[in-house]
C-alpha cells in the first residue's frame, strides 16, 4: 500500500476515477488478451504443482514468484515505480492522489500482514521452505520526503 501524509502528518485520501477512451473496444480486447494469458499461466502453474483449485493456484503462483528470502539482519533495497495519478496502474479505473503543489508530503510503502500463507503452499513447497521462518508481521518502508518536482 502507498501512504501519503501532509506536513501535519495527516494521511491523504485517494480518489477513484474512470478513464475515457476513443476506442474502448480495442482497450477491452487488449485487457481480455492479458487476462487470458494470465489464466493460462496460472492453469499451467496449477497443473505443474498439482493444485486443482484455480484460486489457490493463483495465490500460490503470486506467492512463490514474489517470495524474498533474506538472512537475519540483512537489509534489502529495491525500486518501485509509483504513479501517484494512477496508483494501481489499472487500465480502466484509476486511483489518484490530489496533491497541492505548495504542500510537502511524506511518502512510504507498507505490506499488509498475512497470517495463513501456509495453506497456499503445496507439500513440496512447504518442505523446500521448511528451514525458513516466514515473516507474518506488517512491513513498512522508510518515510521519504516527496519532492514537488517529482509529482509532475
Amino acid at each position: 500500500m502507498i501512504h501519503l501524509m501532509d506536513s501535519s502528518d495527516k494521511y491523504q485520501d485517494y480518489v477513484t476515477g474512470y478513464k475515457s477512451f476513443d476506442d474502448i473496444k480495442s482497450v477491452e480486447k487488449n485487457i481480455d488478451i492479458k487476462r487470458e494469458k494470465l489464466r493460462e499461466t496460472v492453469r499451467k502453474w496449477g497443473d505443474k504443482n498439482n493444485i486443482k483449485d484455480y484460486n489457490i493456484a493463483y495465490v500460490n503462483y503470486n506467492l512463490i514468484n514474489n517470495l524474498i528470502c533474506i538472512k537475519p539482519n540483512q537489509k534489502i533495497s529495491f525500486k518501485v515505480k509509483v504513479d501517484l495519478y494512477n496508483i494501481t496502474d489499472q487500465e480502466l479505473i484509476f486511483y489518484s492522489y490530489s496533491l497541492k503543489d505548495t504542500e510537502n508530503y511524506k511518502f512510504y510503502l507498507s505490506l499488509c500482514s498475512y497470517n495463513d500463507l501456509d495453506k497456499y503452499l503445496t507439500s513440496s513447497q512447504k518442505k523446500k521452505f521448511s528451514k525458513y521462518n516466514f515473516f507474518y508481521g506488517k512491513l513498512e518502508s522508510n518515510k521519504i520526503q516527496l519532492n514537488n518536482n517529482l509529482r509532475n
